[in-house]
């Protein structure tokens, strides 16, 4: 009965990506999710800080990670005590000069300008096309843990990296993130950059799984509106294939935002996802109140998830959506 699907799948990715011309009428989702009351029996929720913005999200999350960016460079946390810190640094910049051989070749190794601060600079064997990379240390004790920011870097800029990278790190602020607070500025994994300027280019990146479910939330200022094709104009390809039941397609306002939603589940026994919920906004021009968000929620095909009805999906989803909301005091 499936054995199309193969064919359906790569149809279908590449539609979703694909530019459409078809005009499309925004209209009301036509299947509802469960009241949220009987969610909340099910998935009692946990709020989290991401960026400027809060969500809720099921506290049986056993794998919650944030990624993020300031000013262009992506950073993370990675817990470590000072001791372990130390030793990781040194056995890195032994490999990198060579004592433990790799396809890597040190450019320099210098301290920061904040404490416990390192910048390195090397060179890929593969990267012999005028980049090189650095990889910056800040160890903190306040956040039990490092910093990392890494790269590309162009030969010409190399110059510009240290000055770049001691001015994030200056930035950063290691703290353990209560979303409570009501400070002003972002909230990122173990760390926070105080203030309203939103040309910092702050994104963050929060992803949760729980039972075969994965669930993603993105906010970034932005500086350029994406001028490609919009979610629902992605979505008009999707009509063409019965196999794909449609379950949301839709204009949709969230925390304020007048977004759009594409929500679709595949047949059981397709390699395709089996469910896939999406909404986005595209975002304001240096706005943080109003910056580019999207969510995501994916479920594997032939997990148990994949078994669940679409109204406790769909109801776990809306109420998860319907929870994001600017954090008290972020700008």
């Amino acid at each position: 009965m499936f054995a199309g699907m193969n064919f359906i799948r790569r149809k279908l990715l590449q539609a979703f990506a694909a530019s459409s011309l078809l005009p499309l009428v925004a209209c009301q989702p036509n299947v509802a999710g469960l009241p949220k009351d009987k969610i909340l029996q099910k998935y009692p929720l946990k709020t989290y800080a991401v960026g400027r913005f809060l969500i809720d999200l099921p506290e049986i999350a056993e794998n919650v990670s944030m990624s993020q960016r300031i000013d262009g460079t992506d950073f993370e946390w990675k817990s470590a005590s000072e001791d372990q810190f130390a030793t990781l640094l040194s056995s890195r910049v032994r490999t990198l000069k060579g004592v433990d051989p790799k396809t890597q070749f040190l450019i320099s190794d210098e301290p920061g300008a904040v404490p416990q601060s390192r910048i390195i600079l090397f060179e890929n064997e593969i990267d012999r096309d005028g980049l090189l990379q650095f990889e910056a240390y800040r160890y903190a004790a306040e956040a039990k843990g490092y910093f990392l920011l890494s790269g590309p870097v162009a030969r010409s800029n190399v110059a510009v990296v240290s000055p770049s990278v001691n001015e994030v790190f200056k930035l950063i602020q290691p703290r353990i993130i209560d979303p409570q607070m009501t400070e002003r500025g972002a909230c990122f994994d173990h760390a926070f950059v105080g203030g309203a300027d939103p040309k910092l280019g702050e994104k963050a990146v929060i992803v949760a799984r729980f039972n075969d479910i994965a669930m993603n939330f993105v906010t970034q200022v932005i500086d350029t509106v994406d001028s490609g094709p919009s979610l629902l104009q992605r979505a008009t390809k999707a009509d063409e294939y019965p196999e794909v039941k449609i379950l949301r397609k839709s204009k949709r306002e969230v925390a304020g935002l007048d977004g759009a939603e594409f929500a679709y589940k595949t047949p059981p026994g397709s390699e395709i996802t089996s469910h896939a919920f999406q909404w986005e906004y595209r975002g304001t021009l240096n706005s943080i109140v109003a910056p580019e968000m999207s969510i995501g929620l994916n479920i594997p095909n032939g997990t148990d998830a994949a078994k669940l009805s679409d109204e406790e999906l769909l109801g776990l989803w809306d109420t998860v959506l319907g929870s994001i909301r600017l954090r008290p005091g972020a700008v």
